[in-house]
């Protein structure tokens, strides 16, 4: 499918990237919506190159021009001053200076008011967080999003992690030893089986830093590193202002636990905002990787978080 990159944002000497994904060979009797989004990863690996290509695709099919944005990466940057501020201004790139670029670049014309934004784990947590913005997105999809902050949950072992081998964690923390970085390359050999997450590579500090972090329960306090939970729990910012929201989880997901998705829908149902629950049958974390477009589990658990969103634009 043809694409662009562009650099929305730099830091410092670190340049921040987005790839737009579009159709040229379509009837444009008007503006293209948008869709942006934000790919999995613990807030610390993955890259906008992270996410499968069959819903790219699908989002494409519902005529939406799609934005896969990558962020600064954890540990080297506080959770609530990287990933979640350079989610909002991607969001803000994307409404207010992508529209005249993707015109003069490719001559396809896109509403910057007609935007919505999608994520997948950590992602969809930073998909969760643009629901604040005074402009928010017109409707949010959340991939078994991380949130509830204040749940001891979070300050425990992550299930799984104890069949990790031993990390050395002077290793581990040779990550600071690198630059910073916002995107990381996950190899084909991570991916061990369609309808996972890939594994981190363990032979790299940043993958080693994070999953030693998950081994001792303490991934989401070294993210955030000032103990201000609040501040980067989504859920903090539920309102009866808040966007429409569709959230898609697998019921066997057990590095996330499903019950997050549920009191998030259902609180957002009380405030009487517009929500629906997709739930994925003994979907583990990461269900949807590598997922086929005319796979049944496909139709029935990926694509009604995408309707939700054409529906909305």
């Amino acid at each position: 499918m043809p694409s662009k990159d562009y650099v929305y944002k730099t830091s410092g000497s670190l340049e921040i990237a987005a790839t737009v994904y579009y159709r040229q060979d379509e009837p444009r009797s008007s503006k293209k919506p948008i869709a942006i989004g934000f790919h999995a990863g613990g807030f610390t690996i993955g890259s906008r190159f992270l996410f499968n290509s069959n819903e790219i695709d699908a989002l494409l099919d519902f005529g939406f021009v799609v934005i896969s944005a990558d962020h600064r990466l954890c540990p080297h940057v506080s959770l609530y001053d990287g990933p979640i501020e350079d989610a909002k201004d991607a969001f803000n790139w994307a409404r207010t200076t992508l529209p005249d670029l993707i015109k003069k670049d490719v001559n396809i014309d896109i509403d910057g008011d007609r935007i919505v934004a999608f994520g997948q784990s950590s992602g969809g947590t930073l998909a969760l967080h643009l629901g604040s913005l005074p402009n928010p997105p017109r409707a949010i999809a959340a991939f078994y999003a991380a949130a509830y902050f204040s749940d001891e949950i979070w300050t425990q072992p992550t299930p799984g992690a104890d069949m990790m081998p031993p990390i050395d964690k002077a290793f581990a923390e040779s990550v600071y030893d690198e630059a910073p970085a916002s995107m990381t390359i996950v190899a084909p050999q991570q991916f061990i089986a369609p309808g996972t997450m890939p594994m981190p590579n363990l032979s790299v500090p940043r993958d080693a830093w994070m999953a030693l972090a998950f081994k001792e329960g303490q991934h989401l306090s070294r993210c955030v590193k000032d103990g201000d939970f609040g501040r980067v729990d989504p859920a903090t910012y539920f309102s009866p202002k808040f966007p429409p929201t569709v959230f898609l989880t697998g019921t066997d997901d057990t590095f996330i636990n499903p019950k997050f998705s549920k009191q998030a829908h259902a609180q957002l149902s009380g405030l009487k905002v517009e929500t629906k629950l997709v739930l994925a049958e003994a979907g583990q974390h990461g269900y949807n990787f590598g997922m086929e477009k005319d796979d049944v589990r496909f139709q029935e658990t990926v694509l009604p978080g995408y309707e939700f969103l054409a529906d909305h634009v």
